[in-house]
């Protein structure tokens, strides 16, 4: 008897099997790693927003409105937790108060003609103030502070920025 050429019924089958294991392998990991895309573009696309409002906030603390004026206070910083209030140059003098709003999860900016909604998906706004001591009179007053602006998402990412600035400009 002369042997046939090909497959057989079982080998067939067995092939079949292999190849869809394969593909639902392959179409689970296309799967995953489009998702994992998606969330790390947000991610990316959040913290660039989230350094542009520190960017627009660190412009305003620069350009802070620090005339001297006998009848006025020299304080131009006011933070407070989840608010920062600050005088600066917006087109002439103003007071412009960055706050988080809990409700929506949004950071804004207000001032005296509008608020804006600078940035979704907050959790947390903190601002810190640590007084630099001055290395050589450490009993001195100090006359400078490192002000930390921290924003924290709701996916617990965070950026801050550390300036340093005049401690009479603080209450």
């Amino acid at each position: 008897m002369m042997m046939q050429r090909g497959l057989t019924l079982v080998e067939l089958l067995l092939a079949l099997a292999l190849l869809a294991s394969l593909s639902v392998v392959g179409v689970d990991w296309a799967i995953t790693a489009t998702r994992l895309s998606d969330t790390s573009g947000d991610t990316a696309r959040w913290n660039a927003a989230a350094q542009a409002t520190l960017d627009r906030m660190v412009e305003d603390i620069h350009t802070a409105d620090a005339r001297r004026d006998e009848r006025r206070s020299a304080t131009r910083l006011w933070p407070d937790e989840g608010r920062f209030t600050l005088l600066t140059r917006d087109s002439g003098a103003a007071r412009v108060v960055y706050e988080l709003n809990s409700r929506t999860s949004d950071l804004t900016r207000r001032n005296d003609r509008d608020t804006r909604m600078l940035l979704g998906d907050v959790s947390a706004f903190m601002v810190e103030i640590e007084p630099i001591p001055d290395p050589e009179d450490p009993d001195r007053e100090p006359v400078r502070a490192i002000l930390t602006l921290t924003i924290t998402g709701t996916s617990d990412q965070s950026v801050s920025r550390k300036l340093i600035v005049p401690t009479e400009w603080l209450p």
